[in-house]
């Protein structure tokens, strides 16, 4: 079996109203509508709108849906012009995407948003180090402790870092192979096994496309003292880390919610 596409449908209250601000507001186009159910799309998304009372229809209001976009600020003024008030204006996040949110005149909720580099501050050579070049954090990988690879099971890894007032990096692993429920599992045992520290280091987990990071933060002045080994392994570690919180992206918090 093949899956060529998806909508999302929205019930809403006024299905006329509706197709009047996702058209003439938000730019979509009506491509189809038998009776009180109508299809808009605009290039690759496509939505459906449900008048309440339809068989099987949630309550106006309860939906959202989150759509990619090759970029999020000129598409804002657009359509804030033709009067869209927004529940959230663009911001970009730690987890490189940046996105806003507006409701329709139900209040389901519509998210926009793209793909950005890095939030972090470009490098600048006041803050280099010979323990920061890419190629001496790689090895410093491989010499971490395998009980973290085991739990890992059969992976990949990538490593990425930049300096500026503040050190950020990230320590990528991939897992090959690996049902995505296997992940919650992994942040248990890595704690059970003090490999990170509860506080110690900020946890992102990208559930459906089996995407770890490890990422790390701290002050750029950090007293360095030992090999490449313990650079890596005091970042994950580190009690001087215990200001960051760990963070679950949104879709892992909704498997266990």
């Amino acid at each position: 079996m093949k899956i060529n596409s998806a909508a999302t449908v929205f019930t809403v209250t006024d299905l006329d109203a509706s197709l009047r601000y996702y058209v003439d507001v938000l730019g979509f186009r009506e491509a189809f509508r038998f009776g009180q159910y109508a299809g808009i799309e605009r290039d690759e998304c496509r939505l459906h709108l449900s008048q309440q009372g339809n068989p099987n229809a949630s309550q106006p209001g309860s939906g959202a849906v989150y759509i990619f976009c090759n970029e999020v600020d000129g598409y804002f003024a657009e359509i804030t012009g033709r009067g869209a008030v927004a529940a959230e204006e663009p911001k970009t996040y730690e987890y490189g995407m940046r996105d806003f949110i507006v409701r329709d005149p139900d209040g389901n909720q519509v998210s926009f948003g793209t793909a950005v580099n890095s939030p972090g501050p470009p490098p600048t050579e006041s803050y280099r180090s010979e323990y920061l070049k890419p190629e001496r954090i790689r090895s410093a990988i491989v010499q971490l402790p395998p009980i973290l690879f085991r739990l890992l099971g059969k992976c990949e890894y990538s490593v990425s870092y930049g300096v500026g007032t503040r050190l950020h990096g990230s320590l990528l692993f991939h897992p090959l192979g690996v049902p995505t429920d296997y992940l919650p599992s992994f942040l248990e045992d890595s704690l059970e096994q003090k490999i990170v520290e509860p506080g110690g280091t900020d946890l992102i987990i990208d559930a459906p496309n089996g995407e770890l990071s490890l990422l790390f933060c701290h002050e750029a002045d950090i007293h360095v003292d030992g090999t490449n080994h313990d650079l890596i392994q005091r970042f994950i570690t580190c009690e001087e880390l215990a200001d960051i919180k760990f963070t679950l992206k949104a879709n892992l918090n909704s498997q266990s919610g």
